[in-house]
Order: structure tokens, then sequence, then C-alpha cells
């Protein structure tokens, strides 16, 4: 039998910088038992850009990291603070909240009390800065997987100055950077619109899990599409940079046939719907590590990292099978 592909997980980190929205009861949501608690609210990167952001947490046991000594401590729940013994340059695994923008004020906690403490110290229109990681999942409806997408917080800063989108020094930060395997490349023409799709496979597991979905390559950036298309191949594994858009289109909805009573919709007056473009738009591409790897960690060009065959389920063997029919107990 040949030789399992041993896989490591890829990454789509992400960095916004704007103010908090919809932040209070109605983004939270608690389990009957107390064991968990949710937190969804929105961070505007722009007058037009809102990033929904979130964050989980549950009463599960505590970890703690030690680059020194290469490995991670686990402590129970109860004990969460309590850093190992002797091991000086140990740190929790967890969200880093920081109320001050300073390096005094930045405090690591379990993510479930991080929860707690973004709710009672931010609030709407404080201006932050939020880093984390695209997390995704998927379901099955009506015979068809649907990928999920949730941009988890790592570490948010509250900054003491706010920030103003009218001001001739602001620039828009919203972001991500991912590592993922290539697939393919298609123009897509929809609803007046035009931009490169560029399928990917994102590992979300060593074991070799994983969810495939879809980057943009904005129509403009000719160059950069051609590239992709002439150079990379299915299983190239790549590194690329880009921007985070989920911007609100507002309009209105008209009502061209008259009601029962002969009215009919006043233009200005129409029932206002809002309706998000959503998209993550590739803008740099990392040509080393496609044909180098990244040498000072022991990673592998990417340029035919994976195949196919590296993600086919292996066959049932059923000369591998436990005879459950055989009298005798081989466990006994």
């Amino acid at each position: 039998m040949a030789k399992k592909k041993e896989f490591k997980q890829q990454k789509v980190n992400f960095k916004i910088r704007g103010i908090i929205t919809r932040l209070g009861d109605r983004g939270y949501k608690e389990d009957d038992n107390g064991m968990w608690h949710r937190l969804r609210f929105g961070v505007k990167t722009s007058k037009t850009n809102e990033v929904p952001v979130e964050l989980f947490g549950y009463k599960g046991d505590a970890y703690y990291w030690s680059k020194k000594e290469g490995k991670t401590y686990k402590h129970d729940y109860d004990n969460r603070y309590d850093k190992p013994k002797g091991v000086d340059d140990a740190h929790l695994i967890g969200t880093q909240i920081n109320t001050t923008g300073t390096k005094e004020g930045a405090k690591n906690l379990h993510s479930y009390d991080a929860v707690t403490a973004i709710l009672e110290d931010f609030a709407d229109g404080d201006s932050v800065q939020i880093t984390g990681n695209i997390e995704y999942n998927t379901y099955e409806k009506e015979g068809k997987t649907v990928v999920q997408s949730s941009y988890s917080i790592g570490r948010i800063t509250k900054f003491s100055e706010p920030i103003d989108f009218d001001h001739k020094s602001f620039k828009e930060v919203s972001a991500f950077d991912a590592t993922l395997m290539f697939m393919d490349i298609d123009k897509v023409e929809e609803d007046g619109e035009k931009y490169f799709e560029v399928t990917s496979r994102i590992i979300t597991k060593k074991d070799g899990t994983y969810v495939d979905t879809e980057f943009q390559i904005p129509e403009h950036k000719v160059k950069m599409s051609k590239a992709f298309k002439k150079n990379l191949k299915w299983g190239d594994e790549i590194k690329v940079k880009g921007y985070i858009r989920n911007e609100a289109i507002e309009a209105e909805v008209e009502v061209e046939e008259e009601d029962e009573w002969g009215s009919e919709e006043v233009a200005g007056y129409g029932k206002p719907i809002v309706e998000y473009k959503r998209s993550l738009d590739i803008a740099q591409f990392d040509q080393d590590y496609w044909k180098e790897g990244d040498k000072e960690n022991g990673v592998a060009k990417g340029k035919g990292k994976y195949t196919e065959e590296d993600f086919e389920v292996d066959e049932f063997n059923e000369a591998d099978a436990i005879d459950f029919d055989d009298e005798e107990d081989d466990w006994a």
C-alpha cells in the first residue's frame, strides 16, 4: 500500500480596521446549560463595506503553548489561568482583548471569558482593529454541499482615536492572507459584473479534511488572471493576499402594477432593501512560495504539491474486516 499523503492545515487569516456596529443582545446566543455562548457583530471598514465577525466561547479545557519547550500544556476549565509551573514562556492559547491600544492594555483570555469581555468593554461606534481566521464548515441541503464561512476573532484592539472615513489620510484595511490549493479559474459574467472565479480547496485538518470554495480576481487584473490560467495547475499550493468585500447595495422595491385601490409606489418612497456583494478579491500572488516553498520552515514548493489521488478515500478491503460471527472473542 502506498504511503498516505501527509497534510498540513491551510489557513485564511484576516485583518480589518473599522467601526463596530450591531453589537448587543441581537447577536448574542447562549446554551441553556451555560456551557457555551456566541457573539456576532459587524465592523464597518468603509462607508459601504461591513465585515461580520464572531467569537464562540466554550467552557472547555485551556491550552498553553511553550515555544521554548515546543509543546502544549492542558489545564481544566476551572484552572484555566494557572500557568504551567516552571515554564516561563508559556502563554494561554485564547483571544487577546485590548481596550486601550497599548501593550499594557492587552490581556489574553479563555474564549468563553473573551465573549463576556467584548460585550462589557466594547460598544457600537468604537474604532477597532480585529485579526483572526476565516473558518469554514459544510452542510448538505437539497442534495448539495453548502459551504459556510465565519470570521473568528483572535485579537481585538480598541483605538482611542476614532476612525474617520472622510479624513484625507483614511486608508481602508479589510484584508486576507491565505494558503490554499488551486483547482481552476473561469471568467464569470453575471448581473452586469465581470470577474475571474478561482476555485480553491482549503485543507482544514491534518487528516486531509477539506472544503472547496471560491475566491475572485477582479476584471481589471487581466495580467494576473492570464498568469493564473497559463501557469497554475490543479493541486498547486499557493499563497495569496487580497481584500474582503462585503459591500452594502441599497435599492428600492418598485411596484409596477396598481393594487386593488389603484395605488402605486411613488419614486423615493419605495421599500428599501439592502443586498450585499460578498467576495474575497485576490490582489497579490507569492511567486517564491509557489516556486521554492518556505525553506526556512521546511515547507516544499507549492507547484505540483497535491494530486487527485491524495484525496481519494481508501477502498474497503474485505480481508481486513472483523468477523463478528466468530464465536471466539479476540479481545477477551
